[in-house]
């Protein structure tokens, strides 16, 4: 996961894009899938800091990638049953 880069609020891009999939997959509904690291997205990312008992600064790192796509199997297999 190093090579995904830190981002956080006003930010635009590819990577943007994918956290916001990812946090949609999670049930984080409130997020616009649109490339824009936006409140509502950063408001997102510190939620589900906290429940991984994570710092909840909205940034997502290295920790926070890491458990976004650790835990995206589980997501994904919970979607299916």
């Amino acid at each position: 996961m190093n090579s995904l880069p830190v981002i956080q609020r006003n930010q635009k891009g590819e990577a943007v894009r994918f956290l916001q999939q990812l946090l949609l997959g999670y049930g984080f509904d409130q997020v616009e899938f649109q490339s824009e690291f936006d409140e509502r997205t950063e408001n997102a990312v510190r939620n589900f800091q906290e429940q991984r008992n994570l710092s909840p600064d909205g940034i997502v790192d290295v920790n926070t990638w890491n458990a976004l796509i650790e835990g995206t199997s589980s997501v994904c297999n919970a979607a299916r049953e």
